[in-house]
């Protein structure tokens, strides 16, 4: 029986590391939207995080949200 694996990252807030997850394959990005987190952004933050996914096929994108 073989297994699929997917990858996901969370908690990005730089665009350098936006690039480093899409050039690794990251099949999902999220984004942190629960403010005492320290990786939390703001929606404003995340869609420009979001624009810049340059990949041919841009991860999905999640939003982490609590409550």
């Amino acid at each position: 029986m073989s297994q699929v694996v997917s990858v996901k990252f969370c908690g990005l807030r730089r665009f350098e590391d936006v690039e480093a997850a899409c050039e690794l394959g990251a099949e999902y990005i999220a984004f942190n939207f629960y403010p005492p987190s320290p990786r939390a952004v703001i929606p404003a933050q995340a869609a420009r995080l979001a624009r810049a996914m340059k990949s041919s096929m841009p991860p999905a994108r999640v939003g982490l949200l609590v409550d």
